[in-house]
């Protein structure tokens, strides 16, 4: 199928006319001007609508990926722990992040951004790829890296870690005071604070972790309960930040959403009438409620019908 056919065909751009199967192409029927190549153009395709645009936002993979900043926040990107597991999940999540910040910037919800959410997925998503190429480099290298170095590096990590949870949340609290959203702004706020406890945590089990590394005895039993504790209280605060910073993505998707139907239904849209293509605006009004409909009162007792004279038989 041509792209003529797929449009409609050309028109007149004097009048609208749909030139389509015409026997004389070179002048319009309906406003008699002359039709040139320079003159013809295609019927503009329809706006996305709303599942199109929910899908081609990326802002449901964006929202998936913050468990991917939750995995730096945790501070378990160490060869003593799960490191190797925890770099091929970080992989993925980085690689799958990027394509969900690719279909934001050329998704239709961007143009609704008022703050800047946008860049706060940019900012993150490069963020961490970066310290993915980093991480890689140092793992898998044929050098051997100082402590200080991996305990600066991991550091790092927890930092973009928790600007990638936070900068979301603080997009949506501000979203939320400015449609006036109290439970987006709380889900905003809840997860904000989360990161910061967690990134604080995290940052002194790392201390006190390469501490006990580069003195190479045991740890104490004093050292081991503290050290336990605040790794289970960063990888609960981790939890709590990176599941509400998933609700606030979401949050922030539905008012983008609302923003790109109201968007839609105040647009100038076209009608065919005939051959001709008429511009009429097209706005959602608010649903009024029917006006009564004014009629005589039922009376309270039936009438009685009116008798009919019986005429008589023999009279025919």
């Amino acid at each position: 199928m041509s792209s003529n056919q797929t449009n409609n065909g050309p028109r007149c751009r004097e009048c609208g006319y749909d030139l389509q199967g015409l026997i004389d192409p070179d002048r319009c029927p309906e406003c008699g001007s002359k039709v040139t190549a320079s003159m013809l153009e295609p019927v503009v395709e329809s706006d996305p609508d709303a599942g199109d645009a929910i899908e081609r936002s990326g802002l449901g993979i964006i929202g998936a990926c913050t468990w991917c900043s939750a995995l730096l926040l945790s501070g378990l990107m160490l060869k003593p722990y799960i490191g190797a597991l925890m770099i091929v999940v970080f992989l993925l999540g980085s690689i799958a992040r990027f394509q969900g910040w690719l279909r934001l910037y050329r998704g239709p919800l961007r143009r609704f951004d008022t703050t800047k959410f946008e860049l706060f997925a940019r900012g993150t998503t490069f963020f961490e790829l970066g310290y993915l190429l980093v991480l890689l480099t140092m793992w898998f290298g044929p050098w051997k890296i100082h402590i200080v170095l991996w305990w600066l590096v991991t550091g790092a990590g927890v930092l973009i870690g928790a600007l990638g949870i936070a900068g979301p949340a603080i997009a949506s609290t501000l979203l939320g005071r400015r449609v006036e959203d109290p439970i987006l702004q709380g889900v905003g706020i809840v997860s904000t604070i989360a990161s910061l406890i967690a990134c604080l945590t995290s940052l002194v089990t790392l201390f006190i972790s390469f501490g006990i590394l580069a003195r190479g005895t045991p740890a104490s039993g004093t050292e081991s309960l503290i050290y336990y504790g605040l790794l289970g209280t960063t990888l609960l605060f981790t939890a709590v930040a990176a599941h509400f910073g998933r609700v606030a993505i979401v949050g922030i998707q539905s008012v983008l959403l609302e923003s790109f139907i109201d968007h839609g239904s105040d647009r100038i849209e076209g009608a065919r009438v005939g051959g001709a293509w008429i511009a009429a605006r097209s706005r959602r009004r608010p649903m009024s409620s029917p006006e009564p409909v004014e009629s005589e009162p039922i009376p309270l007792s039936p009438r009685k019908p009116p008798r009919r004279n019986r005429e008589d038989p023999g009279a025919s």
